[in-house]
């Protein structure tokens, strides 16, 4: 289903320019994460932490302390696996760009010696 999303940022990419639309897409797919991760803690992650703290505050402490930490220790590893997989993206990219960058200077330096050739026939 094509809601015309692409034509707008087509139109905002033609009046700002690509990094503004770049920073645009980055805070539209933040915003859009952060939602689907509240909607994951409000069904799952609060349901889970209040039946944890309730079982576990009337045993000890020490208890609550570790099902806290086991609970914040598994959605570290969650967000950094998410960090580490955007920067490896982003690294096989530039490299890619590296790659075709020197491409395109090895080019232009073939087309300038075949220009400097050319002109110095005559000569």
């Amino acid at each position: 289903m094509d809601i015309g999303f692409g034509r707008i940022l087509e139109m905002f990419e033609a009046r700002f320019g690509r990094f503004p639309t770049t920073i645009l897409l980055v805070l539209i797919a933040l915003a859009i994460a952060t939602f689907c991760l509240q909607v994951i803690w409000e069904g799952i992650g609060e349901p889970v932490m209040q039946g944890v703290l309730w079982a576990r505050l009337k045993e000890n402490y020490l208890g609550v302390a570790v099902s806290l930490a086991i609970i914040l220790t598994l959605i570290n590893i969650g967000v950094f696996y998410v960090m580490w997989r955007i920067g490896r993206d982003i690294l096989k990219d530039a490299r890619r760009l590296k790659q075709e960058a020197e491409n395109a200077l090895s080019q232009t330096e073939t087309m300038l010696q075949r220009i400097r050739d050319y002109t110095n026939v005559g000569r």
